[in-house]
């Protein structure tokens, strides 16, 4: 009634049960009404006048044909009971309605705001469905809907062509609405924590947007069109089920941060290299094992999370340094690309790392300084390779498979723990500098490693040549050791040592079990090892010029010995031991101080040859007869009286001849010493 809404003073107005289907506009002049009765009437909507109902508390319009609350009832902030029962209310949402009033004012607040805002908050109101109320308020700039329970964005949303940000997260939303490519002024887009599958490639219309979340859903790919966010500076993708990235990924040159963590990632496409603005990226709970080398390119990144435990580029050891170290090891390796060359020195690493085996275009790595304790073989995979610095590591050994690496020129293995240098390296026949200082280098022996990058390589080739010729020559090299043990040979049956500076052979060389010809003449050496007694195949043996002032003890046991040369030492006297050595044919003992001949000499009747001049025999008391097969026989420079000198020069034969005719003559009585071109009457015929 008229009349009623002119009674200003009204506190409280009761209209229920009537016919009413409306109320009056000027119902907004009760300023003092503080309850109003309508219920049990034909309402189909109120008055958006009733905002200046602002003394009112109590509110009941039950049993009406309500479809909608008015925003305007949200100026209502001292209202304390709002009865809506029986009505079919759409807006606010059921689940608003049910709330209680509270949540009924503090959701028409947020629409209502809108008008001097251009923001809405709808966040935490228990919605199921998108406010649709929302969608007929074009102005609106900034909306959100987080932590509710909306399940599908409808396509009204479309309409919304000034909203700048706009907030999903929490919800139920599976997939978003086509529809959504038409909010171009959009900055912001945050839809984490729902139950996304896929991203619909109409995202990539959304040119303007700076930020986008889309963390903790179920998406396994992202659409390439994606890349089309030029203007992104935010992209959060992480607690999803990604397993790649497109590679137009690299069209989003202004992102400064991308999340990726916690998804299934094995890589990522080598286009993150032209993220040159970024600055964060988080790849943490991945399965990834090798980042681009591209990344080195991203001079601002600051941050990178990542698990080092599964990461094989770079090597742990670098992740574990941080962002910068990480960064500096990709970026020098991606220079090395156009460089060629690659310096990886101080980084810390402990191995060598294998990705580097795949850049086949090095011509220069340098590792010097890190704490490299093995080379894999997949080091030899370089072969382009003309400059190798491997200096102050912590490495034992050197793969053979280095050897392949044929075009280097220059190798620094300085202050390492290197026992060897494999003998495939006398392949590296282009290589003139080989620094090899500060190592505990048993072959090359330090003598020759002393004289140079060629005499190291000549006496690699030696050793290389022996495992397929079976003879070693060593000799020449100014050696004072000789450690078997670490040549890798076993099978040698001919090694000549001399010419060196020998002073002990190590015991080692009784594992040379196949040895036939030993060589040690021109060395210091004054005794054998016991261990040389093991060379049972030993047939030839030289000892010239060394030492020793008796026979080898272990001489004896070398009972297959044809040739045993041991001039020029100062034995006094061969020892009956060496009886045993039946199969001898050649004994030289030349130019030492022997006396007199062994009374063993008759037993060695396979002798062919014996050398035992410039001694200081003066007496021949030998059974000479037994020695059918002797056919060389030197005795000259000894304190012989017989045979006479012209006879000694004559040669073996006419010595044996006079020497014959003798024993004859003690026996017949007859001496017939014709032909011997003698001067003078021997002593002995006398």
């Amino acid at each position: 009634p008229m009349e009623a809404c002119v009674l200003t003073g009204l506190v409280r107005l009761n209209l229920s049960d009537n016919l009413l289907r409306e109320l009056r506009p000027e119902i907004g002049h009760l300023t003092n009404l503080r309850e109003l009765y309508a219920s049990g009437n034909q309402l189909i909507l109120l008055p958006p006048e009733m905002e200046a109902l602002s003394m009112l508390v109590k509110l009941d319009v039950r049993n009406n044909q309500l479809n909608a609350v008015p925003c305007e009832l949200a100026s209502m902030t001292g209202l304390r009971t709002l009865e809506l029962g029986g009505n079919p209310i759409n807006s606010p949402p059921r689940e608003v309605v049910e709330g209680g009033v509270e949540q009924i004012i503090e959701y028409l607040q947020q629409i209502y705001g809108i008008r001097d805002t251009k923001k809405a908050d709808f966040g935490g109101l228990g919605l199921s469905m998108f406010p649709v109320e929302v969608c007929a308020m074009v102005e609106i700039g900034t909306l959100s809907v987080a932590d509710n329970h909306i399940k599908i964005l409808p396509g009204a949303v479309q309409m919304l062509v000034n909203l700048v940000s706009l907030n999903m997260d929490s919800n139920e939303i599976s997939s978003l609405h086509p529809g959504i490519r038409n909010l171009q002024s959009l900055r912001y887009l945050s839809i984490e924590n729902n139950q996304l599958t896929s991203v619909i490639p109409n995202v990539g219309k959304l040119t303007e947007l700076r930020v986008l979340r889309l963390s903790g859903n179920n998406l396994s790919q992202i659409p390439a069109t994606m890349g089309n966010l030029g203007q992104l500076r935010e992209l959060h993708l992480g607690h999803n089920k990604l397993e790649s990235m497109p590679a137009a990924i690299g069209g989003l040159t202004s992102l400064n941060m991308l999340a990726l963590e916690d998804n299934s990632l094995s890589d990522l496409p080598p286009e993150i290299g032209f993220l040159t603005n970024l600055t964060m990226l988080s790849l943490v709970g991945n399965v990834i094992t090798n980042l681009p080398l591209e990344i080195g390119n991203l001079e601002l990144l600051r941050i990178m999370s990542v698990d080092d435990s599964k990461l094989q580029t770079p090597p742990k050891e670098v992740v574990m340094k941080g962002t910068t170290a990480v960064m500096e090891y990709l970026r020098k390796v991606s220079q090395s690309r156009h460089s060629r060359i690659l310096d990886l020195s101080c980084m810390g690493l402990w191995n060598f790392p294998r990705e580097i085996a795949r850049l086949k275009y090095l011509t220069s790595l340098s590792l010097t300084g890190n704490v490299i304790g093995t080379l894999g073989p997949e080091i030899a995979e370089l072969t382009g390779l003309v400059s190798l610095s491997l200096a102050d590591n912590n490495i034992k050994y050197l793969p053979v498979e280095m050897a392949t690496l044929t075009n280097l020129t220059e190798m620094s293995l300085i202050d390492n723990q290197l026992s060897t240098i494999p003998a495939e390296f006398a392949t590296l026949r282009l290589l003139k500098a080989l620094h090899l200082d500060n190592n505990d280098l048993k072959t090359p022996p330090k003598e020759v490693v002393m004289r140079g990058t060629a005499e190291v390589l000549s006496y690699l080739e030696r050793v290389h040549l022996a495992r397929s010729t079976r003879i070693l020559e060593l000799s020449f090299l100014d050696l004072t050791s000789l450690p078997v043990e670490y040549l890798g040979i076993t099978n040698v049956t001919e090694l000549s040592l001399s010419d060196n500076q020998l002073a002990s052979l190590s015991p080692e060389i009784g594992s040379l079990s196949d040895i036939r010809r030993l060589w040690l003449q021109n060395n210091l050496l004054a005794t054998l090892p016991p261990s040389v007694r093991s060379l049972t195949r030993l047939v030839a043996l030289c000892l010239d010029k060394n030492r020793f002032e008796a026979f080898p003890p272990m001489v004896r046991y070398l009972t297959r010995l044809q040739e045993l040369s041991i001039n020029d030492n100062v034995i006094e006297e061969v020892p009956a031991a060496l009886a045993d050595l039946q199969d001898l044919q050649s004994l030289a003992v030349r130019g030492n101080k022997l006396t007199g001949f062994p009374e063993i000499f008759h037993k060695w009747t396979s002798l062919t040859e014996l050398i035992v001049a410039e001694n200081r025999i003066s007496d021949l008391q030998l059974q000479f007869e037994v020695l059918t097969n002797l056919k060389m026989l030197s005795l000259d420079g000894n304190l012989l009286v017989s045979p006479p000198r012209e006879v000694l020069e004559s040669g073996t034969p006419l010595i044996l001849e006079y020497i014959k005719r003798l024993k004859i003559a003690r026996e017949s009585h007859v001496l017939d010493l014709c032909g011997f071109g003698m001067r003078a009457i021997p002593v002995e015929v006398i």
